[in-house]
């Protein structure tokens, strides 16, 4: 397995994991989150499909912001 394919299978299942009762309050966990979709986001090649990955990475910066606020 190459290097790329290795981060790419780390970073689905980091995204694929689950939101506790603890981390849904946490902004960092949101932080965590949107910064992986943009890496992954980053190497998309289709534009449509990227986009949308940075708009789903832009609403966990409002969750964070919404847990920052709680």
């Amino acid at each position: 397995m190459s290097q790329t394919q290795e981060r790419e299978k780390t970073v689905i299942f980091n995204v694929g994991s689950r939101v506790t009762s603890t981390s849904w309050h946490s902004a960092r966990t949101w932080r965590m989150r949107a910064e992986e979709i943009r890496a992954l986001a980053g190497e998309m090649r289709e534009l449509e499909p990227k986009a949308i990955m940075l708009r789903i990475a832009e609403d966990y910066e409002k969750l964070a912001a919404w847990a920052e606020k709680s």
